[in-house]
């Protein structure tokens, strides 16, 4: 299995347990899919492998612990119904988030586990569950999240630990890589063609002086298309600094949040 989520819905969960009271425990949603992986070399036939994948998009906090289900740990779907809407297709698993305890499932959180998988792992899809949880000093000055996603197959147990992999924290995402130079070299080509532009500009202007008596007019004519350059390149410089102000809000989020991954 394939986990995936950003660094932006992680840190949402994060704030979401920080300021509950208690204990807390809510719903994943996102999106899942198969993907398929044929083999083939000289001495075995082809054979073809299935994994799931699973893309993290959003925690959705339900409250204290036995607010989707009631003591016997049967599913409350009115209660989820309630809370989710038509984005209740888009459920791929469950978490729970204690403080001060072992980052390790109970025996309760097996037995509602196994209640949402009978309810939403159907037709090859699974069910992920993520565990949180968070310790504090003895002063209060310091507070460490952990975190830890299980899956149970076809409802074996013990749980199996699946690795989460958070795209833009722990490694940047290719295609943000590829679209940040293309806009630097962008701005740059731009910058230079209006450089050229305002030059020969200048240099016609001298020359139409000197050998034709329209001077006046092509001076109105050069000083509405630098009117003209002038609105391209604050349009430009404003592009720049949007680019240099989200490269560093990029860097202070990862600074901030370090300790979540």
């Amino acid at each position: 299995m394939e986990l995936r989520g950003s660094g932006a819905v992680l840190a949402l969960a994060y704030q979401s347990m920080w300021n509950s009271e208690g204990d807390l425990e809510g719903l994943l949603l996102g999106s899942q899919s198969t993907i398929s992986q044929m083999s083939v070399n000289d001495t075995v036939e082809a054979a073809q492998k299935n994994r799931v994948a699973i893309e993290l998009a959003s925690f959705v906090p339900s409250g204290r612990p036995f607010s989707l289900y009631n003591n016997s740990f049967e599913l409350d779907m009115q209660a989820i119904k309630d809370l989710l809407g038509p984005r209740i297709e888009n459920v791929v698993g469950w978490f729970k988030m204690r403080r001060n305890t072992p980052a390790r499932p109970t025996y309760n959180e097996t037995q509602v586990h196994s209640a949402m998988q009978r309810q939403f792992a159907n037709s090859g899809r699974e069910i992920v569950f993520a565990l949180f949880t968070e310790e504090s000093a003895v002063n209060g000055a310091c507070h460490t999240f952990r975190y830890a996603f299980f899956r149970a197959p076809q409802g074996k147990r013990p749980f199996e630990r699946v690795a989460l992999t958070v795209g833009n924290l722990d490694r940047r995402h290719t295609e943000y890589d590829l679209a940040t130079q293309q806009h630097q070299h962008r701005l740059a080509a731009e910058s230079s063609a209006l450089t050229s532009a305002i030059t020969l500009l200048r240099t016609g202007l001298d020359e139409a002086s000197m050998k034709s008596g329209a001077a006046a007019a092509l001076e109105a004519t050069h000083e509405a298309a630098l009117r003209e350059l002038s609105s391209m390149t604050e349009d430009l410089h404003a592009s720049e600094q949007r680019l240099r102000d989200m490269v560093e809000r990029e860097r202070r989020f990862k600074e901030e949040n370090a300790s979540l991954i």
